[in-house]
């Protein structure tokens, strides 16, 4: 078995970029787009007084386990591993 792993840059909120590291598995069932939207929606609702702080990655594991939880939930069969780093 061989794993792909895809990367994505973004920018987010218009001053941080984050990458996004992942496994074909969510390529398979969700678009650029649905993951941006997706991370996006996570970040502006994150609200670090219910666990992580921003300054711990705590958005960003949440998006991390948003999509994993997603690519899940609409039936991928393949490898579904996510990891989303802050860059800025």
């Amino acid at each position: 078995m061989i794993a792909f792993f895809g990367t994505l840059s973004l920018l987010l909120f218009f001053f941080f970029w984050y990458n996004l590291f992942t496994a074909d598995g969510l390529w398979d069932v969700m678009s650029n787009q649905e993951v941006n939207d997706m991370v996006l929606q996570v970040m502006e609702e994150f609200d670090p007084s219910h666990g992580i702080t921003w300054e711990e990655g705590g958005a960003y594991q949440g998006a991390a386990q948003m999509l994993t939880h997603e690519a899940y939930i609409r039936g991928s069969s393949d490898n579904i591993g996510v990891c989303v780093v802050a860059m800025g």
